[in-house]
C-alpha cells in the first residue's frame, strides 16, 4: 500500500491506476501469478486479480530506481 497525504493506493486493487516514469531504470509490472524469479515474491495476489511489483533480482539491484507518477 502506498500512502501520500490523504490518498491511498493499493498495489492489489483491480482499479489501481498509475503511470510509469519511463526515464527510470525499472518498471512496475502487473501480474496475476508467480513472479518470474524463483522463490521470490508472491505466487498470487492476496486478494483481487492482479498485483504490481518491480523485479529486483539480479541484475536489477542494488542501485537501480523505479518510479511511479501519481
Amino acid at each position: 500500500m502506498l500512502i501520500v497525504g490523504s490518498k491511498t493506493w493499493d498495489f492489489e486493487d483491480d482499479n489501481w491506476q498509475h503511470q510509469q516514469d519511463h526515464k527510470d531504470e525499472l518498471e512496475f509490472i502487473s501480474m496475476t501469478g508467480s513472479t518470474p524469479s524463483r522463490a521470490t515474491g508472491p505466487t498470487e495476489p492476496a486478494y483481487g486479480e492482479r498485483y504490481s511489483y518491480i523485479e529486483s533480482s539480479s541484475p536489477n539491484y542494488p542501485s537501480k530506481i523505479g518510479r511511479l507518477v501519481l
